[in-house]
C-alpha cells in the first residue's frame, strides 16, 4: 500500500517482509550514532521492531513511520517520520537512510513530499524537526526544505537537540497542496 510518491521514492508502511533492509538501515552503527541508539542486533530483532511499528500505526491517530522505497530497485532504503513529538501535541518530521544512500537527495525529496502530505492530509499548521546538533547532514536538509532554526531543546528524548520548524502558510503553493 503506498502512502505517497515522489518521482524516485515509494513511501508505505514498513512489513515484516523488509527485516534485512531494516537492519541493513538500523543494524549500522553508522546510522544509529545519529539517532542516540544502539545499532540493532539482528533481522529477527528488525522484524519484531517492525512489528511494534504496524501495531502504532494501527492504533495510533496520525502516525507514519514508513519505509522510503527506491522506485528503481524496489528496495527499503530508510524511513520517513510524520508523528507527534513526546509528550506535547505538534508533530514533527524526520528521516533514516542506509549509508549508502547519503548524499542522494533522498531524505530531501522524501521530507519536501512528507511535509505536504502532513499539511495537506493531516491538516497541520506547524511541523518541526528534531537532530542532533552535531548532525550536519540532517541540519542541512532541514534548512533546504525552508525550516527554521528555532534553538536548541532539552524537551525531548532527555537530550540537548536542535529544533527547526516549517509553518504551512510559508510553502509555496504547489508544495502545500500535492
Amino acid at each position: 500500500m503506498t502512502i505517497f510518491s515522489t518521482e524516485r521514492l515509494i513511501i508505505r508502511p514498513w512489513t515484516t517482509e523488509d527485516a534485512d533492509d531494516f537492519f541493513r538501515i538500523y543494524g549500522d552503527p553508522d546510522v544509529t550514532v545519529w539517532l542516540n541508539a544502539e545499532p540493532k542486533s539482528s533481522p529477527v530483532e528488525c522484524r519484531d521492531t517492525i512489528k511494534i511499528l504496524i501495531e502504532r500505526g494501527e492504533t495510533m491517530d496520525r502516525y507514519g513511520y514508513w519505509a522510503m522505497e527506491l522506485g528503481e530497485t524496489r528496495r527499503a532504503i530508510g524511513s520517513l517520520i510524520l508523528k507527534r513529538l513526546p509528550n506535547v501535541e505538534r508533530f514533527e518530521i524526520g528521516w533514516h537512510l542506509a549509508q549508502d544512500c547519503w548524499g542522494n537527495g533522498f531524505a530531501t525529496e522524501a521530507a519536501q513530499a512528507g511535509l505536504a502530505y502532513g499539511f495537506t492530509n493531516w491538516n497541520l499548521d506547524c511541523i518541526e524537526a528534531i537532530t542532533l546538533p552535531h548532525n550536519l547532514r540532517s541540519r542541512a536538509v532541514m534548512e533546504r526544505l525552508g525550516m527554521t532554526f528555532q534553538g536548541f531543546t532539552n524537551e525531548f528524548h532527555n537530550l540537548e537537540l536542535a529544533l527547526y520548524s516549517i509553518e504551512r502558510s510559508s510553502l509555496p503553493r504547489s508544495r502545500a497542496n500535492p
